[in-house]
C-alpha cells in the first residue's frame, strides 16, 4: 500500500486513462491511496469500505481512509 501526495500532473495521467471517479473530492495537495495502477481519493476509499463485500475488504479499506483521513486533516 503506498499513500502519495497528490500533484496536478498525477491528476492529468490519471483522468488521460480511468474515470475521474476514482479522485472524486480530491485535490492537489490532498493525499491519496495507490494501489500500483491508480490513485483513489479519500472519498473513494470511503465509498469502498461503505460497500465492501468481506470483512477482510472492510479492514483494509477502513485501515486506508483512516490513514487518509488523518493525513488529510493535517
Amino acid at each position: 500500500m503506498d499513500i502519495l501526495q497528490l500533484t496536478q500532473d498525477d491528476m492529468n495521467d490519471q483522468n488521460r486513462d480511468y474515470d475521474e471517479g476514482y479522485l472524486s473530492k480530491a485535490e492537489v495537495g490532498d493525499w491519496v491511496y495507490d494501489d500500483g495502477e491508480t490513485l483513489c481519493s479519500q472519498s473513494c476509499v470511503e465509498h469502498w469500505y461503505h460497500t465492501s463485500s468481506t470483512e477482510k475488504e472492510t479492514k483494509k479499506w477502513l485501515h486506508i481512509f483512516e490513514r487518509l483521513q488523518s493525513l488529510n486533516s493535517k
